[in-house]
């Protein structure tokens, strides 16, 4: 069992909140006030956001009601955010399961304490009135909303989908916006490459760039147009990889041999033994080895972000629309 299901489980049981399996959050009602616990730091398990939707009289929270807040005590971690209705307190993380659990309690004991105090009520991020509202997924969004913003939004996300079904997918603009992607993403090979790192950044840069080039141009993207990206980040790696090697072997030529010249003959380059071929297949396996790493969570994130936008539900239930 991961730290975060741990002290979700933990947290779960001492705050009573619930835990929502899609996003990994938790939220639920608390002293009067719904909240949602938001993960915010991939490499601390124990740091969440509290996330509150908050009216006073009508209108929205004052910036300056929430920095006395933040100020009065430390259980936070950073500024607090003021978007709207929306309020979202970094939460201090301990270095324990038990001492993070109880710093979240208490977190949340005083943040509803100094609300009420301050004449704050819970109310719908979207329109602000002070309703009955739930949390939702709207998509890749997270919201607490009323009933009545709540349809408003759904109908939104249907008629978006229904438009989204009507386009075919350009198979032969979808190439040309990931080969113009990947020039991105194969500049920051080069750079890093220069620089003499080998990071999955660039992987990272490159699935991105290309997906997003190849959905831009190609109106959607299908099994088919992954498969087609995939295949233009392998050829896209190579070709930047022996770019930054074309341009290693011009600078220790001093110049007697162009980029453009090293990068089109290279293969005659290394059969003259000019290059370390030991050294040249290790590297271009490191940075096929990075790309991968960082490209395929790049491209499952923005497959995943795509289904996300065409649905919508409750959050911590398991109905999906």
């Amino acid at each position: 069992m991961s730290a975060r299901t741990k002290i979700s489980d933990r947290l779960q049981e001492v705050v009573g909140l619930k835990a929502d399996q899609a996003s990994g959050q938790l939220c639920g009602a608390y002293h009067g006030y719904h909240v949602r616990l938001v993960p915010y730091n991939g490499s601390n398990a124990y740091s969440y956001m509290a996330c509150f939707s908050l009216s006073q009289g009508g209108m929205q929270p004052r910036k300056e009601d929430i920095r006395e807040i933040v100020k009065g005590s430390k259980v936070f971690y950073g500024r607090a955010q003021v978007k709207g209705f929306s309020v979202s307190f970094p939460l201090r993380a301990k270095l324990t399961l038990g001492k993070s659990v109880e710093n979240i309690r208490t977190a949340l004991d005083y943040i509803t304490e100094q609300l009420g105090i301050r004449g704050y009520r819970e109310c719908c991020e979207s329109c602000g009135r002070e309703t009955m509202t739930e949390h939702y997924r709207m998509g890749n969004q997270f919201l607490l909303l009323c009933p009545d913003c709540y349809s408003t939004k759904a109908g939104e996300i249907t008629t978006r989908n229904q438009r989204d079904s009507m386009k075919e997918e350009t198979v032969v603009g979808g190439v040309i916006g990931a080969l113009l992607g990947s020039l991105i993403g194969a500049a920051a090979i080069v750079l890093l490459g220069q620089l003499g790192y080998v990071s999955m950044l660039s992987g990272i840069i490159m699935g991105f760039c290309v997906l997003k080039g190849y959905r831009l141009l190609g109106n959607r993207i299908s099994r088919k147009g992954i498969v087609i990206s995939l295949a233009v980040i392998a050829l896209m790696v190579y070709a930047a990889n022996r770019l930054d090697w074309a341009i290693s072997f011009s600078k220790w030529t001093g110049g007697e041999v162009d980029i453009l010249t090293a990068f089109r003959y290279f293969t005659d380059i290394m059969k003259e033994g000019y290059i370390n071929l030991k050294s040249y297949w290790m590297d271009l396996g490191l940075v096929y080895l990075f790309s991968a790493l960082g490209a395929i969570p790049a491209i499952v994130n923005i497959v995943k972000s795509d289904r996300n936008a065409s649905s919508f539900e409750q959050m911590g239930g398991k109905d999906t629309f």
